[in-house]
């Protein structure tokens, strides 16, 4: 029997591919990872890391499989956020969340999950799919759910960890998600709101957050015939307006 390592967010999805891997007999271990210091921070910021995996641990005891937590702050620093704040200074617009996929959730999780929790493969609430051609080369496949998709947030995944990723959810439509978490006993969840934006951020002021990390550059909004139109507070406000579109 294979060993499974299912990433918990303590959101619906990954719970039901816990439930649905569980289902399957498979022999699994759910794990939390932390990848942002929130203590760091001031201004009584709410911590919901925290609140996240109190709720993974009541997910896994209800499940009554082992929950293990991996700090992965330091690499998500150095090589997600940094390159994050680096790409927003020099006017290009990164997207985290492919980098948080490359560089962290299939990378070192895979690493983690491998070396200390002695996992085969490693699962998450992804919607996507995963095929195998004769060759035994993985190919990453769009999910049931065009609306939910998530492949484009997958597409740097590198093939030695996608070979051994699953999506029990990718063949699934959201509803049906949250059928099987309210069937299961956990309607709670199936209620629980979808976390949107940044995974870093929640819910705070981004251009007051940000601006902890790159200096505010002012400059006037003009036309293409010159004509000035106002002023603005540089790169902090055009990443308010683009995250808020």
């Amino acid at each position: 029997m294979k060993r499974v390592a299912i990433a918990l967010s303590g959101g619906v999805d990954s719970l039901v591919a816990a439930i649905l891997l569980k289902r399957s007999g498979a022999s699994l271990v759910g794990v939390f990872m932390r990848n942002w210091e929130e203590r760091d921070e001031g201004r009584g910021q709410r911590c919901t890391a925290e609140a996240d995996y109190s709720r993974v641990r009541d997910i896994c005891a209800a499940l009554n499989i082992p929950c293990a937590l991996a700090d992965f702050v330091k690499d998500y620093w150095n090589d997600v956020f940094s390159h994050f704040v680096q790409a927003y200074e020099q006017g290009h617009t990164p997207n985290p969340d492919i980098l948080c996929n490359r560089h962290i959730k299939f990378s070192a999780l895979h690493r983690y999950c491998c070396q200390h929790l002695d996992a085969d493969v490693i699962a998450t609430g992804h919607y996507a799919r995963v095929e195998r051609d004769e060759a035994g080369k993985a190919r990453l496949k769009v999910a049931t759910d065009s609306c939910k998709d998530q492949t484009y947030f997958l597409s740097q995944v590198p093939q030695v960890s996608l070979a051994r990723s699953v999506f029990p959810v990718g063949g699934l439509r959201k509803e049906e998600v949250r059928e099987i978490a309210s069937q299961a006993g956990f309607t709670h969840v199936a209620r629980r709101k979808e976390s949107v934006g940044l995974c870093f951020i929640g819910k705070r002021d981004f251009p007051q957050f940000i601006s902890e990390y790159i200096e505010e550059r002012h400059g006037r909004f003009v036309t293409l015939e010159g004509r000035q139109l106002g002023w603005h507070r540089g790169i902090i406000q055009c990443m308010s307006l683009s995250l808020s579109q």
